[in-house]
């Protein structure tokens, strides 16, 4: 399916965001309309431009584990190996301290209190280097 107009929309969108005014993209359609296909071609454009790219799948694998879509989101990103270490040792911090997520889990507020901005803060300090595509 041809989606050019869609990816020239977007396209603008990531160049506007490369010039410091980011924005949100709200991408809708019937089923098998090319949705996915729309945002992984912009996807690899995005990341040819040198944006960091952010992807997950709301599986539900991901769905029991604790930030299991952050961990997805962040540990599936062309972050530098030090993001990528301190991400990977606060998302483990999680997972020690609540390993399965039930009808009631959560996580800890103190745990919470800690990792959540420090895992943000990461995400800040790309953007403020590169455009960030989630």
């Amino acid at each position: 399916m041809e989606r050019d107009k869609e990816l020239s929309a977007l396209g603008n969108m990531l160049d506007a965001c490369a010039a410091g005014h980011g924005g949100v993209a709200w991408v809708s359609g019937p089923v098998a309309g090319g949705k996915t296909a729309l945002l992984h071609a912009f996807g690899e454009r995005a990341a040819e431009t040198g944006a960091l790219l952010l992807r997950a799948t709301a599986a539900g694998a991901a769905h029991d584990q604790p930030l299991g879509v952050l961990r997805q989101l962040l540990l599936g990103a062309d972050l530098p190996t030090a993001d990528a270490d301190r991400a990977a040792r606060l998302l483990n911090r999680v997972a020690a301290t609540a390993p399965v997520r039930g009808a009631e889990g959560t996580i800890p507020t103190e745990v919470a209190i800690d990792v959540f901005p420090r895992l943000c803060g990461i995400l800040l300090a790309q953007a403020r280097k590169r455009p960030v595509v989630l």
